[in-house]
């Protein structure tokens, strides 16, 4: 695992004086070694986190004749049988690691080679012979890759701030993606922030010649439903294929542990790793709010399977010191308020382990979100008129009392009313959002129609279905899991020098649980995940099983009213904070939060992020 960084182009003169400063900006990725190579045309560079290989690991990384150099994030899962292959056909190792099967690959196959991998991967390599550098990144953008470019010269880096220090500027606020995010919660690829800074796509690769870029996709994640499959033969095909994906996720020359929430996800990893370890390490964090801690499952889960268990519980936010100190490492503004306990973990569980695998993608594979249950419920009373329906969600609405809890009834039939649409994509993301229609309030000069456009980009970039759940999975999954989920993960392990691995997203295992007809995997209202649950009954303890989904959350719309509430004043009250935002609007959501007229936890956890962001990043 590493943090890559590099320059090509004509007259880099001027970055090879900056790029040793800015290689330094990815310490925190990989704090065991750091590596750069000079060439002609281009700067490659990379701080390494030893993860395969100790002794002969070293990045950059050149083939024999040296007509190639590699800089490479993340791990390659079956190398080993790419490295046996490779080998007969006369290729020579210098190292056991798969940064060089990666590139003795490219030398055997070019481009084609991404056909090939399976893992989690940002890479470049620069070909002197054709005088191109390759980007590429892995099938559901596990790991970041981001770039710049004009008609000169590229720079890519695993991160953005690399990027603006070899620049030497700070690019201004891109509008597009201010709406985005106050849309969304995050900044989705390809959009970055910044004007001209870009995230390359999940699933696609870059070519930068003297010809400029082009970019193009590598892998379709079709659907090709099993009609035919039994429900038995379904539980049969996701424990072999789950299983063989978690026993190649824990190849490592260093321990690998787990994040171990209690849910299902990560419960059924705690099962698979104990088939394959004999002792193995489980962290969990817990809350003392009991709407939201998991920490008793996590307990049961860990003596079913005789982990080695370390739990920590949530600090209170009372001081906002952790809420700021973890904001201001963000590069771009991120409202998924997990991120908070999300990071904590990491940062607890790295004091004892470099890598750790987590349960993120078990939601967007199985269909574990209530708003799939939403969809399901639409297709029943989509032939009442909206604005019929529209007015009975209303009536209820009216009646039912305000609550603070995760997902409460009322919470949920308010995202319900957001959007009536027989549109799914839009109506799905209608559901999810923070700030629709109320951003021509919000931003005011600043607002962009910019909907339709993304969610038409999208759809032709990543659907390739019709089929109305397999269409919203492939959605989530090249959009809320990218870019909040994975994003998150990256993220948090990163900042604390940790590796993490997510099985759920072998693509196998993907494609599998894509193709499985959508009756296994949401039974009636409430069964969730059911093909799942099904196939590890047997195994995971009855109380895990039955248990309500809860979030890994944060109690945002009691916060407000409480520990948050003297910040978010502070910065209503500050007028350089003005420069995007209605100040007078959000007085007006956050005074009716406070007297309990309306739940606005949502947006209010949006823009005290980007307040944060904002006085952390652009004000300097």
């Amino acid at each position: 695992m590493c943090g890559i960084l590099g320059v090509t182009g004509q007259n880099i003169k001027e970055d090879k004086e900056r790029f040793d400063g800015a290689l330094d900006l990815l310490f925190h990725r990989g704090s065991d070694e750091k590596g750069s190579f000079y060439g002609e045309n281009f700067i490659f560079g990379s701080q390494r986190l030893k993860i395969i290989d100790f002794k002969d690991g070293q990045q950059p990384l050149s083939n024999e004749n040296r007509d190639l150099e590699i800089v490479f994030n993340g791990e390659i899962y079956n190398y080993l049988r790419l490295r046996g292959d490779l080998e007969t056909k006369g290729y020579r190792f210098k190292s056991n690691t798969d940064t060089e099967v990666i590139l003795h690959l490219y030398e055997e196959e070019g481009i084609e080679c991404l056909g090939h991998l399976e893992g989690m991967f940002a890479f470049a390599i620069y070909d002197k012979r054709r005088k191109i550098c390759f980007l590429s990144r892995d099938r559901f953008g596990i790991k970041p890759l981001f770039y710049w470019t004009d008609k000169e010269k590229l720079i890519f880096s695993s991160e953005i701030k690399p990027i603006l220090k070899i620049l030497g500027r700070k690019p201004a606020v891109s509008i597009e993606a201010l709406n985005l995010y106050f849309w969304l919660d995050y900044v989705p690829s390809p959009y970055t922030i910044y004007q001209g800074v870009q995230s390359l796509l999940p699933s696609h690769y870059l070519v930068f010649s003297n010809q400029g870029v082009k970019r193009n996709k590598y892998y379709n994640l079709e659907i090709n439903e099993f009609k035919k499959t039994t429900i038995k033969e379904a539980v049969v095909s996701v424990r072999s294929v789950l299983g063989e994906s978690v026993k190649r996720h824990l190849v490592s020359d260093t321990e690998v542990g787990l994040l171990l929430s209690g849910g299902i996800d990560s419960s059924i990893l705690a099962y698979e790793m104990s088939r394959n370890l004999n002792e193995f390490k489980t962290f969990n964090m817990g809350f003392k709010n009991s709407g939201y801690d998991e920490s008793k499952y996590a307990d049961i889960v860990s003596k079913q399977f005789n982990s080695e268990h370390k739990s920590k519980e949530f600090p209170s936010l009372e001081s906002m010191r952790d809420l700021e100190k973890i904001v201001s490492c963000m590069e771009q503004p991120f409202a998924d308020h997990s991120v908070i306990p999300t990071y904590l973990i990491s940062e607890f569980s790295s004091d004892y382990l470099k890598v750790v695998l987590a349960g993120d993608g078990g939601d967007e594979v199985f269909l574990g979100y209530q708003t799939y249950i939403a969809h399901k419920l639409f297709n029943w009373f989509q032939f009442i008129p909206r604005n019929l329906r529209r007015e009975i969600l209303k009536a209820i609405l009216v009646f039912l009392p305000k609550s603070d809890r995760y997902f409460s009834l009322d919470f949920c039939l308010g995202r319900l009313l957001r959007s009536q649409s027989r549109q799914d994509i839009k109506r799905h993301i209608h559901w999810m959002e923070s700030f629709g229609e109320e951003r021509k309030v919000l931003l005011g000069s600043a607002y962009r129609n910019i909907e339709e456009q993304y969610l038409n980009f999208t759809e032709s970039t990543f659907i390739t279905t019709d089929n109305l759940m397999g269409r919203i999975q492939q959605f989530d999954i090249f959009t809320y899991l990218s870019n909040d989920i994975l994003y998150k993960s990256d993220f948090a392990g990163m900042m604390n020098s940790q590796e993490v691995r997510v099985p759920y997203l072998d693509h196998k295992v993907v494609e599998l649980g894509l193709s499985l007809p959508y009756e296994f995997k949401l039974k009636g209202l409430r069964g969730t995940k059911y093909v799942l649950k099904r196939a590890y009954r047997d195994v995971l303890p009855r109380s895990v099983l039955m248990r309500k989904k809860m979030g890994f959350s944060l109690p945002t719309a009691s916060l407000f009213r409480k520990e948050l509430k003297s910040l978010m004043l502070s910065f209503i009250e500050d007028k350089n904070m003005g420069d995007y935002l209605n100040v007078d609007y959000i007085k007006k959501i956050f005074n009716e939060h406070l007297r309990h007229e309306s739940n606005n936890r949502k947006m209010l956890w949006n823009i005290l992020i980007f307040f944060l962001w904002y006085k952390n990043n652009e004000t300097k």
